[in-house]
Parts: structure tokens; C-alpha cells; sequence
């Protein structure tokens, strides 16, 4: 079975992958590089750059490639369900989304 202790930023070459089936909900974000994601059960594959986030859902096997020419660097954290938003989404999304939440609010 796929390990799921991961250093805190990995590096992937291009054409590189790593396997994993995470035990619990996992938020994979991209740090630098173009990488693809498959996740077992999902007919979306994903395409994230530096500053994507995606949730790798528990006990569901997922495949990570760099692509591109460069190396591609991203992390894998244990997903704080409180605060994790749907993804992938870049860091301007989010802040966009939460902007607007905000404005809303205030009214």
C-alpha cells in the first residue's frame, strides 16, 4: 500500500509520479510546476499549477504526475474540514470568493 508520510514539500521531475491512498482526507497543494491528478472513482482528471489545491478524498487511490519541463514541488496536508473549500481553486479564487462573501455580509 502507497505510504502516505510525506516530507513537507515534495519534488517531482517531470514525468515523475507518486501513488497514494490516503487514510484520511488529504489536501494536496502545488507549490511550484504543472502536475495531474487521477483519483479512483473520479471521472475528472485534474490539471493544478502553483497555488492549486485539491482535497485527495480518504481511502481512494490517486495518482500525482509533474508535467511539463520544469520541476514541479507541492505538499500534502491532513485536511482541516472546517476550512477546506471545494477544489482545485487557485489562491485568487479564494481570496475573490472569500472577498465577495465578506461584502455580501456586510451588505
Amino acid at each position: 500500500m502507497p505510504s502516505t508520510d510525506f516530507p513537507a514539500i515534495q519534488q517531482l521531475a517531470p514525468g515523475t509520479l507518486i501513488s497514494v491512498v490516503p487514510e484520511h482526507m488529504l489536501t494536496l497543494h502545488i507549490h511550484r510546476g504543472l502536475v495531474w491528478v487521477t483519483v479512483e472513482g473520479d471521472e475528472t482528471d485534474y490539471w493544478l499549477r502553483a497555488g492549486d489545491l485539491l482535497q485527495l478524498p480518504p481511502v481512494r487511490h490517486a495518482v500525482i504526475e509533474a508535467d511539463g519541463k520544469e520541476v514541479s514541488e507541492l505538499s500534502m496536508l491532513t485536511a482541516d474540514l472546517h476550512h477546506a473549500a471545494t477544489l482545485p481553486v487557485t489562491a485568487q479564487t479564494a481570496l475573490n470568493q472569500l472577498t465577495k462573501a465578506v461584502a455580501t455580509a456586510a451588505g
